[in-house]
């Protein structure tokens, strides 16, 4: 363990992202106002081995579900007061924000070719899920079928933990195989 400097609060259940080389974490750092006390989601950066933070703050929008790119980008979810969501990527090194587009929710994960997964509603209650790179060109990765909403997914893109809703057992946790 080791102390944060300077301390944070995390958003609970909002998410947590480990590096490839596991010396940083990207996590959601939480803050209230002082007057009205409106809660706030920040993006922030922990490093494991000193416990220094930094809080990448934002008072319009909200971040949620980040995950690294590389060892130096993070991709995550951010949605503005309205309830538009996009998917934003931040250069750590320098503090730049890209906008990467709409999404319906995620980012899920990223592909060995370094595309951000992300998910959108289909046709007849299904769910697509778009690879997504650092430029903010998309293509459509697959599609899951009815009554499944993804987790994770492996990084070619094949396999997704999805959360199966409905029938006598309720909702459960399953592996699907993605249809174009």
């Amino acid at each position: 363990s080791t102390t944060l400097r300077p301390s944070i609060a995390f958003g609970q259940g909002r998410g947590f992202a480990i590096d490839g080389k596991g010396a940083q974490a990207a996590v959601i750092a939480t803050r209230r106002d002082a007057i009205g006390g409106a809660t706030h989601h920040d993006l922030g950066l922990v490093q494991l081995q000193s416990g220094v933070t930094r809080v990448f703050r934002t008072d319009e929008r909200d971040e949620s579900n980040p995950v690294f790119v590389d060892d130096t980008t993070v991709a995550y979810a951010s949605q503005s007061s309205d309830g538009d969501l996009r998917l934003h990527a931040l250069d750590l090194a320098t503090g730049a924000v890209t906008n990467l587009g709409v999404i319906h929710d995620g980012p899920f994960g990223v592909l060995a070719s370094g595309e951000i997964v992300a998910g959108h509603r289909a046709a007849q209650g299904r769910y697509r899920l778009d690879a997504v790179d650092l430029a903010g060109d998309s293509r459509v990765l697959g599609v899951l079928a009815k009554h499944l909403r993804p987790v994770a997914l492996d990084r070619f893109g094949t396999r997704v933990l999805v959360r199966r809703f409905g029938g006598l057992q309720g909702t459960r946790l399953a592996i699907a195989v993605l249809t174009k």
